[in-house]
């Protein structure tokens, strides 16, 4: 039996289980590791820069880098004076086939060992599933969290052993798309996008200019641009609140980009009268709106977006958005419809 086959068998012969899931925020130069330490974890660094030593030894951090830490491991992190450092974790056990005691440690996983998975935000999306879904509860939930989690610690260690096959350039730069248009709110770099497929920056402007048409900053524009114009004409807000629902901190140079970019101002664009407007769904597909004597009710995962553009529809499903904080204030004299709410005539 060659060494991989005797390796993939000793993988093979493992469970594992979610322990507990959050995120991370520096405050005032301190991170709380005590949810993490004790126990099997994954970190993911997505902003900030600093150092974390791990049992006294000095590992560098910075976006996209990823570590596994065994429950014996001692974490203190170090942030530069004025970076705040966040991310996000996970705990879990290891647990050998027929064996109820859990392992403290394990051989074959790369302890303390930054890692830089590529495309990162395949990382993200994994652990973002696992801390929400889990939420979420049904039956088939918890099996569906655990196979998120191996396949999480699968990619990582394809990634660290640098045996994956090579990266589908064109995905990887869709994701990012993707991500772009979910993101736009945020300050948005293109180091950052590039960072997170992992393909070189020459080639990522190259495929997403051909994916859609835009270098990717213009195209930022253009989606902040679409959004501000549904906003215009779906909500009578100051132009301030606007702009800053569509990621632009300053209204003049919002005013001034929103010109160049529809032939007129932002005032006179929402002094226009359609009778519906074009909203997108997550999915890709559209739906129309009707913008005068509506009493909306929404299914499913477009209320954030609705809600992104000003809309505040009468009924939703609160199942999994009133647990984000983002949203949380947003949702005051909206009905829950959910599938456990329980009507009465």
């Amino acid at each position: 039996m060659n060494q991989d086959v005797r390796e993939a068998q000793i993988l093979h012969d493992l469970l594992f289980s979610i322990g507990t899931v959050g995120s991370m925020n520096c405050t005032g130069g301190l991170i709380d590791v005590s949810p993490i330490e004790g126990r099997h974890a994954i970190i993911a660094f997505t902003e900030g820069r600093g150092s974390l030593l791990i049992d006294g030894v000095a590992v560098p951090i910075k976006p996209g880098v990823s570590l596994i830490a065994h429950p014996e491991t001692k974490l203190v992190f170090n942030t530069r004076e004025g970076d705040d450092l966040a991310g996000l974790w996970v705990t879990f056990s290891i647990h050998r086939l027929g064996n109820i005691s859990p392992l403290s440690i394990h051989p074959h996983l790369p302890y303390g060992h930054p890692i830089t998975p590529t495309p990162f935000i395949k990382c993200v999306d994994l652990m973002e599933q696992i801390i929400t879904k889990g939420e979420d509860g049904g039956l088939f939930e918890s099996f569906k969290q655990q196979i998120r989690l191996q396949e999480l610690l699968l990619f990582l260690l394809e990634s660290h052993q640098g045996k994956r096959t090579p990266t589908d350039s064109i995905q990887a730069v869709e994701q990012s798309v993707a991500y772009l248009e979910e993101h736009f709110i945020e300050h948005i770099t293109v180091e950052q996008l590039v960072q997170q497929t992992g393909v070189r920056r020459w080639e990522y402007s190259s495929i997403f200019q051909a994916i859609t048409g835009y270098k990717p900053l213009d195209y930022l524009t253009e989606v902040r641009m679409k959004r501000a114009s549904e906003l215009l004409l779906l909500s009578n807000a100051p132009l301030r609140d606007i702009a800053h629902r569509v990621g632009f901190k300053d209204e003049y140079y919002f005013n001034r980009r929103f010109r160049q970019s529809m032939g007129i101002s932002p005032k006179q664009y929402a002094r226009t009268d359609p009778r519906h407007v074009m909203i997108q769904k997550e999915l890709g597909s559209k739906i129309e709106l009707p913008l005068q004597n509506s009493r909306i009710v929404v299914i499913g995962y477009a209320l954030g977006n609705l809600l992104t553009l000003g809309v505040r529809p009468v009924g939703a499903d609160l199942t999994v958005i009133g647990k984000q904080v983002v949203y949380r204030n947003e949702l005051q004299h909206i009905m829950d419809i959910g599938p456990k709410r329980i009507w009465s005539e």
